[in-house]
């Protein structure tokens, strides 16, 4: 009896370390084996964002700020201290999350004047006594994104900075330049004056495909509006221009199945950096995301691997908890704490469907008609095509921001923005007011369904 007992227990060890080799080996080969199959499901499948876990706004004001949630970026310290002191648990791990990701510091910096040189910064300040105090002791917040590694200082006082006036008001402007340029514009002439992809062009109905002749990339291309001036587009001509991108993409990567990493940049006017008055944005097709959106991709990776956590998801609750968000549908928009532009908004959803465009056109109405600006720069990414890691895609993301008066000879960007840090002196909370706003007007009356946008996936 005994020596059979030995044989057994020698069969359950065997069999236990045949069982783990086992298990060992379809770890390892059954998601190679999987992404072969036609039903794997692609990263640009996966849901990546998720509204559902957001709760009313009105609970994270009365559990997380006891009720006195200040809107405005200059008491963002005192905010997070009674944040700090929030007894819901759900509080307590958001906050956690926060400085999880960033950190605030708040400098003072004190200051005298000559009384000649006071009388004119009061000028400055429109005699505002209150100001006037403040700019004696300034507070200067300093905002750090640890993952993307993105920082922006804030002193919303630099906003009262004498600049140089024009006499000519940006539509005046804009119309001038759109008079100059209409009767020579080659992309109102795309049939014979721009260059076609080696598959010929994609074509909506208000917007058609170009190749774009300098490339930046293998796949590069333009997305041309039918109309010649940029800031009259409708909703749905808007809307048709990007299903015009998106059916591109799809049709470029049917013909190269490596590259299917989409990435875009829409530009207005010539202070917004663009080339060509007339509207269009640059398609690109890429093996991997490029520069900025591959610094954005690493820190989702980075931040997930540490805090096995979903880096978009905290990063919108954050925004949203603070009264820095804006939702349509499936998409969201956040007015970031680390913004690289002023009036910067970044609008997420896990597809670039029609909520996420039509949010997109909130936002460039809510530039034109409550901020009067007509010049902003867009950067846009979309998931991957393609079946690989999950941790390879992005959601799809667009971020935009102003980029000043578009007929003021100073330049937006200069040696501070370029080589040190960002600084912006526009209060966040002043464009996620102005877009909820233009969101609650337009979103009532728009007719146009999901169904309008094309899928670069297929189901």
């Amino acid at each position: 009896m005994l020596k059979k007992g030995c044989l057994n227990r020698r069969f359950c060890i065997q069999a236990v370390i045949v069982t783990f080799l086992f298990g060992c080996v379809v770890i390892y080969y059954c998601p190679m084996v999987l992404k072969q199959l036609s039903f794997y499901k692609s990263p640009y499948k996966t849901d990546t964002i998720n509204l559902s876990h957001l709760m009313k706004q009105e609970f994270y004001q009365e559990n997380c700020f006891q009720g006195d949630l200040e809107l405005t970026l200059n008491r963002l310290h005192e905010n997070l201290l009674k944040w700090s002191k929030a007894y819901h648990r759900k509080c307590q791990i958001l906050w956690k999350k926060f400085h999880t990701i960033y950190r605030v510091n708040v400098r003072e910096a004190k200051q005298s004047f000559p009384p000649p040189f006071l009388r004119e910064v009061r000028h400055w300040l429109g005699d505002n006594d209150k100001l006037l105090k403040q700019v004696h002791n300034q507070k200067v917040i300093h905002v750090n994104n640890y993952y993307s590694l993105e920082q922006t200082v804030f002193n919303l006082l630099r906003s009262k900075r004498p600049s140089s006036e024009t006499s000519e008001g940006t539509q005046e402007y804009v119309d001038k330049l759109d008079a100059l340029t209409r009767r020579t514009c080659d992309f109102c002439r795309y049939k014979t004056n721009t260059a076609d992809d080696i598959f010929g062009r994609i074509e909506g109905q208000y917007s058609v495909s170009a190749s774009n002749t300098f490339k930046l990339e293998k796949w590069h291309s333009l997305f041309l509006s039918k109309k010649h001036s940029p800031v009259d587009l409708t909703e749905e001509e808007f809307l048709d221009l990007f299903n015009t991108s998106l059916k591109w993409f799809k049709k470029a990567n049917s013909v190269d199945e490596e590259s299917c990493y989409p990435m875009m940049i829409y530009d207005t006017l010539p202070k917004g950096g663009a080339s060509q008055f007339h509207p269009h944005a640059h398609g690109f097709l890429a093996s991997q995301y490029l520069s900025h959106m591959a610094v954005q991709q690493k820190a989702a990776i980075t931040y997930k691997d540490e805090n096995a956590g979903g880096y978009w998801n905290d990063l919108i609750e954050i925004h949203y908890a603070l009264g820095l968000s804006v939702t349509l549908g499936d998409a969201v928009a956040i007015s970031p704490l680390t913004p690289v532009r002023e009036h910067e908004i970044i609008i997420f959803s896990n597809h670039p469907g029609t909520d996420l465009f039509r949010l997109f056109y909130y936002v460039i109405q809510t530039y034109y008609h409550k901020l009067e600006r007509m010049c902003f720069s867009t950067g846009l990414a979309f998931p991957v095509m393609c079946s690989r890691s999950s941790s390879d895609s992005l959601p799809a993301t667009i971020r935009i921001g102003t980029r000043g008066q578009c007929n003021s000879p100073i330049n937006d960007v200069s040696s501070l923005e370029l080589y040190v840090m960002q600084n912006v002196h526009v209060d966040p909370y002043i464009i996620i007011r102005d877009l909820q706003e233009t969101v609650s007007k337009l979103g009532r009356t728009s007719s146009l369904g999901n169904e309008k946008m094309v899928r670069l996936s297929d189901d």
